[in-house]
């Protein structure tokens, strides 16, 4: 819905990094690319019966990229973004994240609208909070910190866009937890 926010319970980005670090821990993750798709497709379904992952067409989605039903345990994806994911596509790679990250942090919250007038702090926006989510579970700081020089490596290494390299790295270097010249 354009125009419509959700206000969520509050969360800070080290919060947030907290969840995708146990994300990556309870997937037995230890590469740097984070498995999305095979986490969505195998291990999730596994750990949680009532989980569903959808492919829906472009005709059904329209321009929605995906969405999430966190009370219902449900991600959707259209076609084309599951598809390129598949293939390693980062800007599907992070629609698929932020999907997750929906359905992980918003799973008992019950959904307040706000409209377009009224401002949200970006801890309590339910995107901002998906997109923060997807970044720290795509591109993990101590990763970055350790083995990155220079948004290239990043994007290399992790296999996401320039601009989710930028925007975690700049949020890593304002928190200090990388120091770049």
């Amino acid at each position: 819905m354009s125009g419509t926010k959700f206000k969520v319970k509050p969360r800070s980005r080290v919060n947030i990094r907290r969840v995708a670090n146990a994300v990556r821990k309870v997937t037995n993750c230890t590469t740097a690319k984070f498995p999305i798709m095979h986490v969505l497709e195998f291990t999730l379904p596994m750990l949680d019966e009532n989980f569903e992952l959808i492919v829906l067409d472009e005709k059904t989605m329209g321009a929605n990229h995906g969405f999430a039903k966190p009370t219902k345990g449900i991600i959707a994806l259209r076609e084309d973004v599951y598809y390129g994911a598949i293939d390693g596509n980062p800007r599907d790679l992070m629609t698929a994240a932020h999907e997750l990250g929906h359905l992980l942090l918003h799973h008992e919250t019950h959904f307040m609208r706000t409209s377009a007038d009224v401002p949200l702090r970006a801890f309590e926006d339910s995107e901002w909070q998906a997109n923060c989510f997807a970044g720290e579970l795509l591109v993990p700081a101590n990763i970055v910190a350790s083995e990155c020089e220079s948004i290239n490596e990043v994007m290399e290494l992790f296999g996401v866009s320039r601009e989710a390299a930028k925007v975690q790295t700049k949020a890593f270097q304002k928190e200090g937890l990388i120091n770049w010249s």
